[in-house]
């Protein structure tokens, strides 16, 4: 019988069936405002819990939105000038030739100079839609055995940040490990999906995009990453 339907006598404690008025034992009458003043009571308690929960899970909520509107920086070489945003596009021009031709080369290529074509080419046309993506400014990374691609997007006047990590997978090629929206980290399975879901913004260097699918063996030191085609 639950507190719902059941009420105790004060005198001797028997559990009595509502709507009794008189405990069926000792036959004292029944406090039926007693016994809502400590259901209330006993109730209390899983309230306050109930709104901590609530408040918790609202707090999480706005810290991840704050981190993943947050936008971050992707730590590079910007040391590149125009000569050397020049060379990038000659090592580029040099592997679609090889896609081409199906011809073999392996070719190392700077973050310096990667990064000095996004601070010389990075530009976005104009648009009809005010909050339409605008990429604003590219950057890579590039580190022994792991690598990185940062892309900062104007939303009109918001701006957000996009990170996406990459490895050498085990047939030689570059997969995605993980992401950031933002500085809210993302790995795994989640970063793959983000990843996916910002793809449409490489769109702008389809002869890059053209290079990865041909791609047959990379490999990532401090600094370099080196291109091989079959």
């Amino acid at each position: 019988m639950s507190a719902l339907t059941e009420i105790t006598c004060r005198k001797c404690g028997t559990v009595n069936a509502i709507p009794a008025l008189h405990c069926k034992s000792c036959g004292a009458p029944l406090d039926y405002d007693e016994s809502e003043q400590r259901l209330v009571a006993s109730a209390r308690p899983r309230l306050h819990v109930g709104r901590w929960i609530r408040s918790l899970v609202l707090l999480l909520f706005l810290v991840t939105l704050a981190l993943a509107l947050w936008p971050a920086d992707l730590p590079r070489d910007t040391s590149g000038q125009r000569i050397d945003a020049t060379r990038y596009s000659m090592m580029g021009q040099i592997l679609l030739d090889a896609i081409d031709r199906n011809a073999s080369t392996n070719l190392p290529i700077a973050e310096r100079d990667v990064n000095a074509f996004f601070k010389f080419n990075v530009t976005s046309p104009a648009s009809d839609s005010p909050f339409s993506a605008q990429l604003k400014d590219a950057g890579v990374r590039f580190d022994t055995d792991t690598g990185a691609i940062w892309l900062l997007v104007s939303h009109g006047p918001f701006s957000l940040s996009t990170q996406i990590d990459f490895a050498p997978a085990p047939d030689g090629t570059l997969h995605v490990t993980g992401a950031k929206a933002g500085h809210l980290p993302l790995p795994g399975p989640l970063g793959r999906l983000y990843a996916s879901l910002r793809a449409p913004l490489l769109q702008k260097f389809p002869n890059e995009s053209r290079i990865l699918r041909h791609l047959s063996s990379a490999t990532l030191s401090p600094g370099t990453l080196t291109l091989s085609l079959p």
